[in-house]
């Protein structure tokens, strides 16, 4: 039912060093059990990290929040992107009426 988040929380703790893994165990029918000590001593070190490690999780997620917002702005490539599929939407409109 929720395949993505496997693989998306692979790729955010993994890939992208932007998550704390608590457990990488995904399979429906495990019986682990994540216990408390274990949600605090990650939430802990997403806290602690980004002050001590000059690339911690945080400066990364700051990164990333700049330059999707650049991405947004005019003449960025999200931009762009929705500006040709708009004028695609209208030119195909436009022809669909004619």
């Amino acid at each position: 039912m929720y395949v993505e988040q496997q693989v998306n929380a692979f790729e955010m703790v993994v890939d992208l060093e932007i998550a704390v893994d608590i457990k990488m165990e995904y399979r429906s029918e495990s019986s682990v059990l994540i216990t408390a000590k274990e949600i605090e001593s990650a939430i802990r070190k997403l806290m602690l990290d980004s002050k001590e490690e000059k690339n911690g999780i945080r400066k990364k997620m700051k990164e990333l929040k700049d330059k999707s917002r650049k991405a947004l702005l005019e003449g960025g490539t999200t931009y762009c992107f929705l500006e040709s599929l708009i004028n695609e939407f209208k030119d195909h409109s436009s022809n669909w009426r004619s």
